[in-house]
């Protein structure tokens, strides 16, 4: 269903008020609702000490690189540059193994963009580093070796499969503001708003995970 792209203020009010939330209940009202495979893997936990992220998802794909010369520093800066406060960065990792796909430096640069945590299907180092930051980080399992000559980033703010899960981009369309929101409660107040705006603001906030 389209829906139009909250604005920052709006963004964060919702992410907030999902943080408050636990993930079972978020899951169950998915269920209800027909929405079955919106639940990450269960080898995907909170790695870092902070275990609460919420925002719309800032998708990435990567793979195992084919030479131990191969460089993704270009790609990897153009994606940073792309990120927009607010979000959350969802990497599927296609498959490998061998190496960390995140750690302190990414979580300094993301978060210096208004990244709010990162979610992979893949590994993390640098956790004292990331604790320290009071950054969270969702990932598979911990690995001391870079991703430099290992794993590049192909492809980002592309639709990416993680599990069962598959995670769309967050388009950008004409920003709404608040004004509209408040009309539409004023609308609504009294009774239950229709199913259709239901369905909208559930779907504002991709990933809410505890």
């Amino acid at each position: 269903m389209p829906s139009a792209t909250l604005n920052a203020e709006d963004l964060q009010e919702i992410s907030q008020r999902y943080l408050k939330l636990y993930s079972g209940a978020i899951a169950d009202i998915l269920d209800k609702r027909g929405h079955r495979n919106q639940v990450l893997p269960r080898y995907l936990t909170p790695l870092s000490a902070v275990n609460r992220v919420a925002g719309l998802a800032f998708t990435g794909q990567g793979y195992p690189c084919a030479s131990t010369t191969d460089d993704d520093t270009q790609t990897r800066l153009n994606m940073l540059d792309s990120i927009t406060p607010g979000t959350v960065s969802v990497w599927a990792c296609g498959g490998s193994v061998n190496c960390a796909h995140w750690g302190e430096m990414m979580s300094t640069a993301a978060r210096q963009r208004g990244c709010t945590g990162g979610v992979l299907d893949g590994g993390v180092r640098d956790l004292d580093f990331i604790n320290a930051m009071q950054y969270p980080v969702f990932a598979a399992f911990k690995c001391a070796a870079s991703s430099v000559g290992r794993w590049n980033i192909k492809e980002y703010q592309t639709t990416i499969k993680i599990g069962d899960n598959r995670a769309a981009r967050h388009h950008a369309r004409r920003p709404v503001g608040r004004r509209r929101y408040q009309q539409a409660g004023k609308r609504y107040a009294g009774r239950i708003a229709p199913r259709s705006l239901r369905q909208r603001r559930l779907r504002k906030v991709r990933f809410a995970l505890t």
